[in-house]
């Protein structure tokens, strides 16, 4: 209905959904190591790119059909290297 605006909206609704997703998928392992969801997000956020970057590689793996049945526990277990990465490095 707004020119321009519903140009932009498919962008950044990737990015809410991949900022979503990383949230949502590494919930299980920093869970483990005793992280609550404002240390979450402040580990997170030190590398966001890569974080939203994930979470739109998941986005996208979601949006395939019978993909998408796989793609949850995959995205779990990618989450668990990322966060190992990550907790190594900090």
């Amino acid at each position: 209905l707004i020119p321009g605006v519903n140009v932009l909206m498919p962008i950044l609704w990737m990015a809410f959904n991949g900022w979503f997703l990383i949230l949502e998928y590494s919930s299980y392992p920093l869970e483990r190591y005793g992280y609550d969801f404002a240390q979450q997000r402040r580990l997170l956020g030190k590398a966001r790119l890569a974080a939203s970057g994930f979470g739109a590689l998941v986005a996208l793996g979601l949006a395939v059909p019978f993909l998408n049945i796989l793609m949850p526990p995959a995205a779990v277990a990618g989450a668990v290297v990322y966060i190992a990465g990550a907790c190594k490095e900090s």
